[in-house]
């Protein structure tokens, strides 16, 4: 799997209390994203036919121009082992 490069809120750690939380909630037929700093919910269509880097290069770009500091990522399917069972 492909890593995102994280874009850091600012020139100094901050402590985990007060850290900005990118969340992003794959759907079946939107992924969607939203700082815990606010603004504004940013979508993509999704879908059974997205591929995992489709979806990727779809994050990263609605992500470009916020600052965060860690990722939270919602999917609507069971986990073992820390990946989907199924597609």
């Amino acid at each position: 799997m492909a890593k995102a490069v994280k874009q850091p809120a600012s020139g100094t750690e901050k402590p985990d209390t007060e850290k900005i939380v990118l969340t992003i909630d794959i759907g079946g037929s939107h992924v969607k994203i939203l700082t815990s700093a606010g603004g504004e919910e940013r979508r993509a269509d999704s879908g059974p036919g997205l591929t995992p880097q489709q979806m990727i290069d779809a994050v990263k770009k609605l992500a470009e121009g916020l600052s965060y500091d860690v990722v939270s990522m919602g999917y609507p399917g069971p986990v073992n082992h820390n990946r989907p069972l199924a597609d």
